[in-house]
């Protein structure tokens, strides 16, 4: 398939884990959640919609390589983190780790662009959790569609 791009999901979604931003597990009042808290540790992780083979397919058809990296030849990895709300929608998308100015680009657009995520939930409450997502474009396999 000349549509693909290089991902690298599957070892590296262990690191992408919601889980707690701070030590301790604090059992959540319901009638007043803190709403500012981030999780990156919790009992449910959030997902997107359909899964691993989900979230494969929406990169698949959804990034595209830029055409001014692939002409000199850039590759690497980004690392792209962001937070999945309690709502499922995607916010604070940032580059954790960089594959140069114009992939990263790439790697946020083609994320703040993301559907709903299935939310994360910590004692039965639906929280807002961190996610790492890594992001390896390689020149070998390309998306170029427009």
């Amino acid at each position: 398939m000349n549509k693909l791009l290089s991902f690298l999901l599957f070892g590296s979604l262990t690191m992408a884990n919601c889980a707690f931003a701070t030590e301790e597990t604090p059992k959540q009042d319901t009638t007043n959640a803190n709403e500012d808290i981030i999780y990156v540790r919790v009992a449910k992780k959030a997902e997107f919609d359909g899964g691993i083979p989900a979230l494969t397919k929406y990169l698949t058809e959804n990034l595209r390589y830029p055409e001014e990296a692939a002409e000199k030849g850039l590759e690497g990895k980004a690392i792209v983190n962001f937070i999945v709300n309690k709502d499922g929608s995607i916010s604070d998308v940032t580059i954790a780790k960089s594959a140069g100015e114009l992939l990263d680009a790439e790697a946020i657009r083609v994320v703040s662009e993301m559907p709903k995520w299935i939310p994360g939930e910590d004692h039965g409450i639906k929280v807002r959790c961190r996610f790492a997502l890594p992001i390896n474009f390689s020149t070998g396999v390309q998306n170029t569609k427009k």
